[in-house]
């Protein structure tokens, strides 16, 4: 789904460095909910990306092998990964959304 979204809107105008992935964040957002997932799961997070562009992510929040974990979609990777990875290179978080 990640990459889907991501490929629906794509743009010709703006790099992908410079795309906020505001739309792309709210779509995955929308699809994750109609899915199943629950409100408290899924949220919006606003971040720096790692040339320092506002930018918005999708985090999924769950349990892995009985821990906590934070799923990242992001419109600039085609990949998910943790949180963690994704500050391995370079997102800062700034603020994140429930609901």
């Amino acid at each position: 789904m990640n990459q889907e979204v991501n490929a629906k809107h794509r743009t010709t105008t703006l790099s992908e460095a410079e795309s906020t992935g505001s739309v792309e964040a709210v779509e995955k957002t929308y699809r994750l909910l109609m899915s199943g997932y629950g409100a408290g799961q899924v949220r919006l997070a606003i971040v720096l990306n790692e040339i320092g562009k506002v930018h918005t992510v999708v985090e999924v929040v769950g349990t892995l092998k009985g821990k906590p974990i934070t799923i990242v979609l992001d419109q600039r990777q085609r990949w998910v990964a943790s949180r963690p990875d994704f500050e391995r290179i370079g997102y800062t978080w700034l603020a994140e959304f429930d609901r």
